[in-house]
């Protein structure tokens, strides 16, 4: 692993700041973004030799938003699709955030259901 790891650490620092800027944007929330980011740059050092020559900021960039990904899916799980609250915001903007979640839950609850006539675009 000599020269692996001496091309990640010269590679990867650099890009650390647009790697929590990506997660932080996607998360809306500091510690998940940077739980995120260690995530992503734990599998980018585990998968380093297997990176075939790709530039390193696209490849570090698809890691960290896949670990958001992953990141939402587990705080949502336990939800059922609730919203996650942000550990800044008041009483007052978790429930209007609340509030506007059931009035599009129940929109998109009112909706048409899709018939078989209905065509698929793709």
């Amino acid at each position: 692993m000599g020269g692996t790891g001496n091309a990640f650490e010269d590679a990867v620092p650099p890009l650390l700041p647009r790697a929590r800027r990506v997660a932080r944007q996607i998360l809306a929330n500091q510690a998940l973004a940077e739980e995120a980011v260690q995530e992503a740059l734990l599998r980018a050092f585990r998968f380093w030799s297997a990176r075939r020559g790709a530039e390193v900021w696209p490849w570090l960039r698809r890691m960290v938003i896949r670990e958001c990904i992953r990141a939402i899916g587990r705080e949502t799980a336990g939800r059922r699709g609730a919203p996650v609250d942000a550990p800044s915001d008041t009483p007052e903007d978790v429930a209007l955030r609340r509030e506007e979640y059931a009035e599009v839950r129940r929109a998109w609850e009112a909706l048409p259901r899709r018939s078989s006539g209905w065509r698929s675009v793709r």
